[in-house]
């Protein structure tokens, strides 16, 4: 009997799309796959279906070893690669219920996914790695505009940046130039991020490099840095809109490659790093600089994740295979 893998896809509204757009690659890649591909989509509100919205409703279960139960009877999971980003989907939600199921899973686990997810405690670890982060400065719900204006302008400065601290993609984030910016910026980015932002010192002269780490047959692998081309701000639309050009090999020097390099075998170990990640670095005025990791990343055909891995010779295909071979092998 094959073994059943659910593609999990869709999932909370700020990052549903890039979410989708993911599955269609991903599915497209393990057409004749030795296992047995089951689609499962989560609504924006959080609804199961196995395939789409037009079929079965679905709901998660321990029963049987770990799978889900429909109108028509239980569906064992043999093990599970969730396509999903942001909260609820890398932040550690997804897979403590996964863990509670009794269901293997692809990617990082509980802590390694809520520590990643969130920009603050993940500069905090890199931070102790003796790493260069941005200067930055967090707010919560308890935090008023000025109140937070008067301590960016104290600690930051003007130009920076402000975002949720646990969102990806760009959702909710802003360049802010002046006070009138940070005025009707603030808001709007602690109502996307839950009333939990952070603000961080923007470099305007700047290079943004990403490096893909991966296990395959045993191995850590950290790939040579790709390269994001932007002029301004690298929003959702430059992201996903085909407006942004990308380089699998970054043209920098064999000494800041190696820098990063060690940079991210250091962050992978740290921060216990399973299966797949995407590590992303600032080069400014000499510096490499950590921006961020994201523990799933965007996997769609125009992503830098799997077109580094291309350049590195590893078939986005095989990578994928070997993750769900480890992980049911957990």
């Amino acid at each position: 009997m094959k073994k059943r893998i659910a593609l999990l896809y869709g999932g909370e509204k700020s990052e549903h799309d890039v979410s989708v757009m993911g599955y269609k690659y991903v599915s497209s890649l393990l057409n004749g796959s030795p296992y047995e591909i089951l689609p499962v989509y989560i609504t924006k509100m959080g609804e199961w279906y196995v395939g789409d919205k037009s079929q079965l409703r679905a709901y998660p279960c321990a029963y049987g070893g770990g799978g889900l139960y429909t109108e028509d009877g239980y569906v064992r999971i043999d093990c599970v690669l969730p396509l999903l980003h942001g909260r609820l989907g890398e932040d550690g939600s997804l897979q403590g219920a996964l863990d509670i199921m009794g269901v293997p899973y692809v990617g990082a686990d509980v802590c390694t996914g809520a520590v990643s997810a969130d920009k603050h405690y993940a500069k905090l670890v890199v931070s102790s790695l003796d790493i260069p982060t941005l200067d930055s400065v967090v707010f919560s719900s308890f935090e008023d505009t000025e109140g937070a204006l008067g301590k960016c302008k104290e600690k930051l400065g003007f130009p920076l940046f402000i975002k949720p601290r646990r969102l990806g993609s760009s959702v909710g984030a802003y360049p802010v130039y002046d006070e009138e910016d940070f005025r009707s910026c603030f808001s709007l980015s602690m109502k996307a991020g839950g009333n939990l932002v952070i603000a961080e010192r923007m470099l305007e002269e700047k290079r943004e490099l990403e490096c893909a780490f991966l296990e395959m047959g045993g191995k850590r692998i950290i790939t040579a840095p790709g390269e994001i081309h932007i002029s301004g701000f690298y929003g959702f639309g430059e992201k996903y809109g085909g407006q942004t050009r990308v380089s699998a090999r970054a043209d920098i020097s064999k000494e800041y490659a190696e820098r990063i390099s060690d940079y991210a075998e250091r962050i992978a170990e740290a921060l216990r790093l399973r299966h797949l990640a995407r590590i992303d670095f600032f080069l400014s005025d000499g510096t490499v600089c950590f921006n961020e990791v994201n523990t799933f990343p965007g996997f769609t055909e125009d992503s830098l994740y799997p077109k580094m891995l291309e350049a590195s010779g590893i078939p986005p295909r095989d990578a994928i295979l070997s993750f769900i071979e480890d992980a049911l092998a957990c």
